[in-house]
């Protein structure tokens, strides 16, 4: 297993000193850089020795797939470029969250914004497989959606005829707080490819930490049994990264170690 923050551009050099071995980057982010620039960032991870493990922030929360004026094709032809982008980083998952993006509502008109939203999902899925790059659905609960917000949802559309590159993200925030099963994770391992982890208690996204009030046993023994080969740390707002991250880092690491050497 590897390891990895959640990391602003700006922010790459803090997450190397913690320890990561790599790092989750903002699409949003990436997509403004111009040729230079872009050439520049992959110097820069190359001489930090990080690796991307996938990108997150597929589209800004202000967007929404169901609004009549959603550019439907303007995103996809978005999404080739940044593809070839991710392809260059050797970044191999496209993380498909933002919970607000695809709320549908409860109302008469419910089942046909589903409808968009899983045939953009599929087609968001296609593009990205030209270069390679395999998308992660991540179950989002309902602090932030309220369609997709449960594992057995998500992996119902990873059923769908045209879905071979569609795949699933479990996030321990997103399963405890929608009180999902955590028996789920085992059921569809064979589709989950990648892992998030933060404090799930509150709102706020900390650093996991031996005594913080959470265990986080019954999740990592079960990630551990999936296709996932780095778990990223999606921690926010944590401000003490540079006394605590280390800690954090060798006490996950150390627990996902004791899993492992079980199985």
């Amino acid at each position: 297993m590897k390891y990895a923050s959640f990391a602003k551009l700006e922010d790459l050099e803090l997450y190397r000193s913690v320890g990561f071995d790599g790092v989750e980057l903002d699409s949003c982010q990436l997509r403004k850089l111009d040729d230079g620039e872009f050439r520049t960032l992959k110097q820069r991870l190359k001489d930090l020795g990080l690796e991307v493990c996938a990108c997150s922030w597929i589209m800004e929360n202000t967007v929404h797939i169901c609004d009549g004026a959603f550019d439907r094709e303007g995103w996809l032809r978005q999404f080739r470029r940044d593809a070839a982008r991710l392809s260059e980083l050797g970044c191999p998952i496209m993380v498909f969250a933002a919970g607000p993006i695809r709320t549908v509502g409860h109302d008469q008109d419910t089942a046909r914004k589903k409808e968009i939203i899983n045939s953009f999902i599929l087609e968001t899925a296609e593009v990205f497989e030209t270069c390679g790059v395999k998308l992660a659905l991540e179950t989002v609960c309902g602090d932030y959606t309220d369609y997709l917000t449960a594992l057995s949802q998500s992996a119902q559309l990873c059923q769908a005829p045209k879905a071979h590159n569609l795949y699933l993200l479990t996030d321990i925030r997103h399963l405890v707080r929608a009180g999902d099963e955590p028996e789920d994770i085992l059921r569809y391992q064979d589709r989950i490819i990648h892992a998030h982890i933060d404090n799930p208690i509150d709102r706020a996204r900390h650093l996991p930490l031996p005594g913080d009030g959470y265990s986080y046993d019954f999740f990592l023994r079960r990630v551990v049994q999936t296709r996932t080969q780095w778990i990223s740390f999606e921690c926010h707002d944590e401000v003490h990264w540079l006394t605590q991250g280390a800690a954090s880092l060798a006490y996950i690491r150390s627990l996902v170690e004791k899993y492992q050497a079980a199985l």
